[in-house]
């Protein structure tokens, strides 16, 4: 699906940028779509890697970003990327992509 998005639009970087990236710059730059990214993100000082959530819901407003690591529902998610970072040697210094959602504004269904 990313090289689909992807196969009709020229971006800038496009040698040292990944498909992650193109992905969300596309969804960053759409007026008429919605999205979430789920990372695992450095963080300053010693306090280890943060489990964020970043929603752009509404266009002209700054994205609306969620620090969950302390959230008990996420406990297990939070253990899991961890034990995903030490198996693949990713240092808490870089930020781990977990997922992304996004759709269209009007067909969004509110209840």
């Amino acid at each position: 699906k990313i090289a689909y998005l992807f196969g009709s639009k020229a971006t800038g970087d496009a040698d040292f940028a990944s498909d992650i990236d193109k992905l969300l710059s596309y969804l960053e730059d759409e007026k008429d779509i919605v999205h979430a990214v789920f990372w695992d993100m450095a963080s300053r000082g010693n306090d280890g890697c943060r489990l964020v959530s970043k929603c752009k819901c509404v266009e002209d407003e700054d994205p609306i970003v969620t620090d969950l690591t302390a959230d008990r529902s996420m406990k297990k998610v939070v253990a899991m990327v961890r034990e995903d970072r030490k198996e693949r040697n990713i240092g808490s210094n870089q930020n781990l992509f977990l997922s992304v959602m996004w759709g269209e504004k009007e067909n969004l269904l509110y209840f």
